[in-house]
C-alpha cells in the first residue's frame, strides 16, 4: 500500500471517528425511542465524548503535516478545534465555578442559559470540525 491509500484510509477513519460525539447520543436517542417510546436525548453526552474531536482532528492535523500540506489548507480544522475545545473548557470552569459541577447550584435561570450556549456552541463547532475533517480527507492525495 502507498502513503496516499495509507492517508486516505487514516483520513477516512478519523473523519468518521469525529462524528462520534453528535451520532453516537442520536443513535441512542433513537434506539430508547424506538425501544421504550421515550424520546431521552443527553444533550451532555457530546461534550462528554469531546476526546473523539479532539484525537480526530489531531489526526488529520498529523496527516496533513505528513503529507507536505500548508497550514493554510488546514487552518480551518486547527480554528474550529480550539473553538470546540474553549467551549468545553469555558462550559466546565463555569459549572465549576458556579457550583453546577458539584450539585451545589441547580441548573435554572441564568446558569442554565450559560450552559445550554456553550453547548450548543460546542456541538456547532464539533460538527464543523467533523465537516473539515471530511473536506481535509478528500483533498489528500
Amino acid at each position: 500500500m502507498n502513503k496516499n491509500k495509507v492517508s486516505k484510509v487514516l483520513g477516512y477513519l478519523f473523519s468518521v471517528t469525529s462524528t462520534f460525539p453528535v451520532a453516537i447520543p442520536v443513535v441512542l436517542t433513537l434506539i430508547i425511542l424506538i425501544t421504550k417510546g421515550k424520546f431521552l436525548y443527553d444533550f451532555m453526552m457530546p461534550a462528554e465524548l469531546i476526546l473523539f474531536t479532539i484525537f480526530s482532528a489531531l489526526g488529520i492535523i498529523i496527516l496533513e503535516v505528513v503529507n507536505k500540506k500548508s497550514f493554510s489548507e488546514y487552518k480551518k480544522l486547527v480554528l474550529y478545534l480550539s473553538l470546540s475545545v474553549i467551549n468545553f473548557l469555558v462550559a466546565n470552569i463555569y459549572a465549576n465555578f458556579t457550583g453546577l459541577a458539584h450539585g451545589d447550584t441547580e441548573l435554572t435561570g441564568i446558569h442554565l442559559i450559560f450552559i445550554v450556549i456553550f453547548i450548543i456552541l460546542w456541538h456547532l463547532f464539533a460538527i464543523l470540525t467533523s465537516i473539515e475533517c471530511f473536506i481535509l480527507t478528500k483533498k489528500l492525495t
